[in-house]
């Protein structure tokens, strides 16, 4: 069970061998957030690392696309990486949902080019693009 004090786990959004990404219930602001959670292991020192640079990077970012970041916390030997809530679904649950037509297709792949291009322009790379780290929170269709 993943537990982080003062938070009441409700969903699991995403899990890799070190993070967890997690809907989860505030008691502090008394509503839903979304948690990043480094896991305990070998690597929980790099990822606490990573984790540390991805809040101080973000929390001076404005990006429109780009998920900011409001509060950084240790929870045990992990950090804890706390957003607002979204309502989405990574890429990779969207793609294996069923079909997309090609021009749906299209515009998610150009709305995260010109992201990726915003990130360039302030001289920051992701290294890590994937269907399991890009967040689809709204799609309208022209």
């Amino acid at each position: 069970m993943i537990t982080v004090t003062g938070y009441h786990f409700v969903h699991l959004v995403y899990e890799d061998d070190n993070i967890w990404i997690c809907h989860a219930y505030s008691e502090h602001v008394s509503r839903i957030i979304l948690w990043k959670m480094v896991k305990d292991g070998p690597r929980t020192m790099i990822e606490n690392s990573k984790l540390i640079h991805e809040y101080e990077t973000l929390a001076l970012l404005e990006i429109e696309g780009i998920l900011k970041p409001h509060t950084l916390l240790r929870q045990g030997g992990s950090m804890v990486l706390i957003f607002d809530i979204i309502n989405g679904i990574v890429l990779r649950q969207y793609m294996y949902a069923g079909r997309t037509e090609t021009l749906h297709f299209l515009k998610i792949a150009i709305k995260i080019c010109d992201i990726l291009v915003e990130l360039h322009r302030h001289e920051l790379l992701h290294l890590n693009i994937r269907p399991d780290t890009i967040i689809l929170v709204c799609i309208v269709w022209d």
